[in-house]
């Protein structure tokens, strides 16, 4: 039936414009009968027999110019607009004869009904919102012109499917196009009649006791050009008449799957299952290029595959005996086969991890291997949002197991209470990314570190980050030889309000304790940074006084997990490392970012003890020794003594008091603001930089070694911090560099970086 043998039929009474009763067909008709507007003209309107239809025939005036016409569309083409009660938006239905439906973006429509034009992409409640007389038929004379110059359908737009768009959804394994004799077995995820079904490759004995899995036959047909939509069929004759049209004859593809099967005892379980046919068809460009696949699925009616091999012709059952037919395949039951009703499917591939990558807006490609030390609030959402982005390969350390006051932050929720927090993560890793991408350790990092799994993994990894909100566990990051891999210290101040990230460089330069130091040092003097590690008390006592949970919601946890997650998914790891830190101020919607680039320090060894000075300090103390020409000055050292590790870090000095004495053969150091400056630091970095000793310099031609006042001032500086357990520390800055005195109740060791250092 053509296009106006359905108008003719369907929508019959020809009545005057006056006589529309549709309002929207009505104001349509009052825009295009208009002396105003020249895009076309009304030649008649029409009303079905019961009302619920009218139509308004109008000749569109197409602008086309010269041109090289494509397509055959004329400079007056001869459209109905079909509107329908309850409808604001019109059918579109072009009615010249010889019209050419075989393009792209023509409706596809069942036998007896009209083929209408898809002119928007927007869905039909989308339409319905931005339906007017004038947007409609002004995009049909845009459709019309791009149609007729063969540009309607751009290079960038996707190929029209095969099908067009079915109720229900069906999700396939990951390769089921390329593994196409796998035992695909399916099950429907809800009590909804439209529920997806879910396939998975399965082994007949995963399968054998299992009644409502359906078995999924696989045909890759050859390609087609893509173009006009066809309509869904009812039945399996049709399916195949589809088919014919392009040129593939689908019946023996299928015939020759049931034979294969019959002829296979470890097979044959299939055959008695509820049958679904998943046909896979590359689609060709109008250049000839494939550029896409259409994938539709048909449940057949209830049939199992014995019953369509049968009707087939190539399978035979006899006496409870299945096999194939051995004398040639007898001829299809065409009758019989037009009884089987089909329901087509929407085809899903399960996502991989590069669709991931590609639907998050990232290059597709390789990707890192990522040791993740902590699985709690903020590194559960980081891994979890990595990898539904298809980022990473993840090992995941914890050694804690989810409790119910967790769930109120973690990624992971209630159903997975009491289960081990690596578990839980690795688990979602692999359901998103695949069975090998994730791998868990029930364990603390220094387990770790000693296992086996160490060795193993260590090599491996891109990235170590590290989640655990211990210092110990940075330090260990820090110190470790074994670790090759950049590593990155993210975690929240107590107060939940600022995200810091502290990320190493290439080579590991400089290294996560020395940005944790220089780190302490910004708070020390970035007066916006004072009140960070301070505050109200912003905990609660969970369990017992030693495990309390900071207060925070998971809208804030999860935007710092998010900017954390970014931080890593877009590879944000620059050559020499940075310090990060994001503040919300209390409030989302103000996350303001600081960061500064990492800091050098120099290394040295004195006796037992590893010391890191950070250069900052050395050159600043060489200017001070510049600026007061014959003169002394001095001040004091700020750092931290790690014990467990026989670390002193030398992070910070301050200048010479105002009350200090400065002359040329020696320097008293005043006290006006000291205990105030030392307050200061120990307050805003909660003790993590305190005072650890002195620092002045000896004058032009002197030498840095220590002098019987320095011996003194190291024996004044010793019962200073003697109740820390912590030997004293002075720096003299002289002619021959800077020298480290490390002095405790039995030795003195020393140690000179030259100028040149």
């Amino acid at each position: 039936m053509s296009n106006q043998q359905w108008l003719d039929e369907v929508v019959s009474i020809v009545i005057a414009a006056d006589e529309l009763g549709i309002p929207n067909a009505r104001f349509f008709a009052r825009l295009v009968g208009s002396e105003d507007y020249d895009g076309g003209s009304v030649q008649e309107c029409r009303r079905s027999g019961d009302g619920n239809a009218e139509a308004i025939v109008v000749d569109v005036q197409v602008d086309l110019g010269q041109a090289e016409i494509k397509n055959d569309i004329k400079l007056t083409e001869s459209v109905a607009f079909v509107f329908f009660e309850g409808n604001r938006s019109p059918f579109v239905i072009p009615l010249r004869e010889n019209f050419p439906l075989h393009l792209p973006h023509v409706n596809s429509a069942p036998e007896g009904e009209a083929r209408t034009l898809c002119l928007f992409e927007a869905s039909i409640d989308e339409l319905e919102r931005l339906y007017t007389p004038h947007r409609y038929i002004e995009r049909l004379r845009w459709w019309l012109k791009e149609t007729a110059y063969g540009r309607l359908h751009g290079d960038d737009q996707p190929l029209e499917p095969f099908f067009m768009a079915a109720p229900i959804s069906l999700v396939m394994p990951l390769g089921f196009r390329e593994n196409d004799d796998q035992f695909l077995a399916g099950v429907r995820q809800g009590d909804a009649d439209n529920a997806p079904v879910v396939f998975y490759s399965l082994s007949e004995e995963e399968v054998a006791e299992e009644e409502k899995f359906h078995s999924a036959i696989v045909i890759n047909t050859d390609a087609v050009e893509h173009g006009t939509l066809r309509w869904l069929p009812s039945n399996l004759c049709q399916l195949f008449s589809a088919y014919k049209e392009v040129g593939i004859d689908l019946a023996p593809l299928l015939a020759e799957k049931l034979r294969v099967w019959a002829g296979d005892n470890s097979q044959k379980d299939r055959l008695r299952r509820p049958a679904v046919l998943v046909i896979s068809t590359p689609l060709l460009s109008a250049q000839g290029r494939v550029r896409g696949r259409s994938d539709k699925a048909f449940f057949l009616g209830g049939n199992n595959w014995l019953n369509i091999g049968v009707l087939l012709g190539t399978v035979i059952e006899a006496a409870g005996e299945i096999g194939p037919r051995l004398l040639g395949q007898a001829d299809p039951d065409l009758i019989e086969l037009e009884n089987v009703r089909v329901m087509p499917c929407d085809v899903y591939e399960r996502a991989s991890r590069e669709s991931l990558q590609e639907i998050s807006g990232r290059e597709p490609g390789d990707t890192q291997s990522v040791l993740l030390i902590g699985a709690g609030a903020l590194g559960s959402q980081v891994a979890l949002m990595c990898a539904q982005g298809g980022i990473g390969k993840w090992h995941v350390i914890d050694p804690d197991h989810l409790l119910p006051h967790n769930t109120a932050r973690h990624r992971y929720t209630g159903y997975a209470v009491g289960n081990a927090k690596a578990d839980a993560v690795a688990s979602e890793i692999r359901f998103q990314l695949g069975d090998d991408e994730a791998n868990a350790y029930v364990m603390n990092f220094a387990d770790f570190e000693a296992s086996n799994d160490f060795v193993e993994v260590v090599g491996t990894i891109d990235v170590t980050i590290d989640a655990s909100a211990s210092i110990q566990v940075a330090r260990k990051l820090a110190g470790s030889d074994k670790i090759n891999s950049r590593c990155v210290s993210m975690f929240l101040n107590p107060l939940g309000t600022s995200l810091v990230v502290l990320a190493e460089g290439e080579e590991r330069t400089p290294r996560l304790d020395f940005l944790e130091m220089s780190y302490y040092w910004k708070l020390v003097c970035e007066e916006s940074l004072w009140e960070h590690l301070t505050g109200r008390d912003n905990t609660l006592p969970i369990g017992t006084c030693r495990s309390p949970s900071v207060r925070i919601s998971q809208t804030f946890m999860g935007m710092f997990a998010a900017i954390a997650g970014e931080f890593i998914a877009a590879d944000q790891l620059q050559e020499g490392g940075t310090i990060n830190i994001w503040s919300s101020e209390g409030q989302i919607d103000k996350v303001t970012k600081q960061s500064w680039s990492g800091e050098a320090f120099k290394e040295c060894t004195i006796g037992s003890w590893s010391v890191a000075i950070r250069d900052e300090v050395l050159s600043d103390i060489k200017s001070q020794r510049a600026s007061a020409g014959e003169l002394e000055t001095g001040g004091i050292l700020v750092g931290c003594w790690d014990l467990s590790e026989n670390k002193l870090y030398i992070v910070g000095h301050f200048d010479a008091p105002p009350d200090s004495v400065h002359e040329p053969t020696g320097f008293i150091r005043g006290s006006v603001g000291v205990f105030h400056s030392i307050e200061h630091v120990e307050n805003v970095t909660a003790t993590n930089l305190t005072y650890i000793g002195e620092w002045h310099t000896h004058p032009p031609g002197d030498s840095s070694s220590p002098s019987s006042d320095d011996a003194k001032l190291l024996r004044w500086i010793e019962k200073a911090v003697s109740w820390n357990g912590v030997p004293a520390v002075m720096m003299i800055a002289a002619e021959d560099g800077v020298r480290v005195i490390i002095e405790d109740e039995e030795t003195r060791q020393e140690h000179v970086i030259a100028n040149d250092a």
